[in-house]
């Protein structure tokens, strides 16, 4: 019971009454009107669908490149995304400095506190996307677009413009199946893989610190698409339904998950074996 408690303390805590999820919807309306701007440049109608894929475009694999584009960082994907790890970063600890201590010295086992900020981490990035969903959904709404759970071919052709030459059989979304793997299942649980990675640093120093080599995380896989780098996952340019010779949904989802559990494992090891509040005054 005493660890239930503490996780829904975390969920009032931790999600319900920090300011930090506005980030989301703010971003994801900006990506929408980009997107809508581009799409009515080139005179052609998307679907909700379409306006999500656009969200979470990244872009085309840097070897893919030609010198005459020349490379360019994926602002808007690295923008929403380190959103998401900046709304996860600073809670856990901040809480660890504050009531969280008397949390865990009112538990039976330390280890409830570090298994509870797990399960709030994974549901703060999940809320995240749901906001970001329902974000472009009110958006889509307002402005007459579809609300469709399939892509429009013409929509597709200019928002992935520039692997026209290279895309998959399947680009066409038709599946419900297909569209939910793509814009849901991998981006989401790549990011969390991502973000407990995160936490998990942040037991061993500053958060800005762990912040930082996250963002690096997300800059590497814009430069390669080595599968470790686990940003790749949630860029929908680059998945396998998309772009021919793609990145592949079930090696992502095993590594994520791998991830996931590994960093559920390393920070339940650590966390019961040093004085975190001590560590933390100290870093």
């Amino acid at each position: 019971m005493k660890f239930f408690r503490t996780i829904r303390y975390d969920l009032i805590r931790g999600i319900l009454k920090r300011p930090h999820f506005l980030l989301m919807p703010i971003i994801s309306v900006m990506l929408c009107l980009r997107c809508s701007y581009i799409l009515n440049l080139n005179e052609v109608a998307g679907s909700w669908l379409d306006y999500v894929m656009f969200c979470f475009k990244g872009m085309k694999p840097y070897n893919s490149i030609t010198v005459e584009e020349g490379f360019m960082v994926p602002l808007l994907w690295i923008v929403l995304l380190g959103a998401m790890l900046y709304t996860s970063l600073e809670y856990p600890f901040k809480d660890a400095g504050t009531i969280g201590q008397q949390v865990i010295l009112r538990s039976d086992k330390r280890i409830y506190w570090w298994l509870s900020k797990c399960i709030w981490n994974l549901l703060t990035i999940f809320a995240c996307f749901l906001l970001i969903y329902s974000s472009v959904a009110a958006f889509c709404i307002a402005n007459g677009v579809p609300m469709i759970f399939e892509n429009f071919y013409e929509a597709t052709n200019v928002i992935f413009s520039e692997v026209n030459d290279s895309f998959a059989d399947s680009v066409i979304l038709s599946r419900t199946t297909t569209a939910v793997l793509v814009t849901i299942i991998m981006p989401i649980i790549s990011t969390m893989a991502i973000s407990m990675f995160q936490m998990l640093l942040g037991l061993f120093m500053k958060q800005i610190y762990s912040f930082v080599i996250s963002m690096a995380v997300l800059i590497i896989s814009a430069y390669s698409t080595f599968p470790l780098a686990l940003g790749n996952y949630s860029m929908v340019i680059r998945n396998e339904h998309i772009l021919e010779s793609g990145m592949k949904n079930v090696v992502g989802f095993i590594l994520s998950t791998i991830g996931i559990l590994l960093s559920i494992a390393f920070g339940s090891a650590a966390f019961t074996s040093f004085d975190i509040f001590q560590d933390k005054k100290n870093c």
